[in-house]
């Protein structure tokens, strides 16, 4: 009965996320999107008549290969599943397509860059200490806990301007900033941060007091103001700084689909838009989905 009432309930939550795609203006992501949730909806609804005609059911799920689940068995195909991990993400590295890192040049003639929060941070400081403080902030300890911290597929939504007009590609230093800031005993290990709330905060202060005292001009890894807002990195034919005020074609509003790139049903299944998108600290804002968790509460 127990399955049929949370079954009942992602189907409501499916139909949801499709009423809210089809406000949106029809393009190839927005079918993606909806073709996906079409098929999640259909399997659903085909489990459930399933059990209503056989009384039973069988589900799946994934299994994560971390120490508590291995015990004490082979450790060494532990470590083969990490060292494959790696030689995939070199892989991937050498063969996606990926566009020019150029910035993009304005109807004024000027270039719009990534400017990271260690750009964003000197005029909105209000909004940088509730930034710091949350799960976006330190978006690539998960990454890094699983060894997935090199994969472009996962980068690319846990980082900002990865491969982007006015962003970065480079990933060489990343391995060693995190073995020496998260100790390499962490990387791979498969611990579900979740479970371990006193480590994951740990982790993930440690993480946030090292990229404030690195001397980086920016820093691109991590899920930062400009996922939300779009690059606000502007300057001039000369390469002089300008305030990003001065240019009025950029996007005013964060809007669903932004969000939604990377908090996909399969991700992010209980993401909700409206009641997500705000971080903590803003006017009238609600809980939202990743920012909720404060890092710099811990003693």
């Amino acid at each position: 009965m127990e399955t049929v009432v949370l079954d009942q309930a992602m189907l409501s939550q499916i139909d949801g996320k499709l009423d809210q795609l089809r406000t949106m203006p029809k393009d190839e992501w927005v079918d993606r999107q909806e073709e996906d949730l079409l098929r999640q909806k259909w399997d659903l609804e085909q489990k459930l008549e399933l059990m209503k005609t056989k009384g039973n059911t069988y589900h799946h799920e994934l299994i994560a290969l971390d120490q508590e689940t291995f015990g004490d068995g082979d450790k060494r195909v532990f470590k083969e599943v990490q060292a494959f991990k790696k030689s995939l993400a070199k892989i991937q590295k050498k063969e996606m397509a990926w566009p020019s890192l150029e910035p993009l040049v304005t109807a004024q003639g000027n270039r719009v860059e990534i400017a990271t929060y260690k750009k964003c941070g000197d005029c909105h400081k209000a909004q940088y200490e509730v930034w710091k403080e949350s799960k976006h902030a330190s978006a690539v300890v998960p990454l890094y806990i699983r060894n997935q911290h090199l994969n472009p597929e996962c980068i690319v939504c846990h980082s900002v301007g990865f491969h982007e007009p006015g962003g970065f590609k480079d990933l060489g230093y990343l391995e060693s900033f995190l073995d020496k800031t998260l100790g390499t005993k962490n990387k791979g290990s498969m611990v579900e941060l979740r479970d371990y709330p006193e480590l994951d905060r740990k982790l993930r202060r440690q993480y946030v007091k090292a990229i404030e005292k690195a001397s980086w001009k920016k820093d691109f890894i991590g899920v930062q103001c400009e996922n939300c807002h779009s690059p606000r990195g502007i300057k001039d034919a000369l390469g002089k700084d300008l305030p990003h005020q001065v240019e009025k074609e950029l996007p005013k509003k964060v809007v669903a689909q932004t969000c939604l790139k990377c908090h996909t049903p399969s991700q992010s299944p209980e993401f909700n838009f409206e009641k997500d998108r705000r971080i903590l600290g803003e006017k009238d804002a609600k809980a939202p989905f990743h920012c909720k968790f404060k890092v710099g509460n811990t003693p």
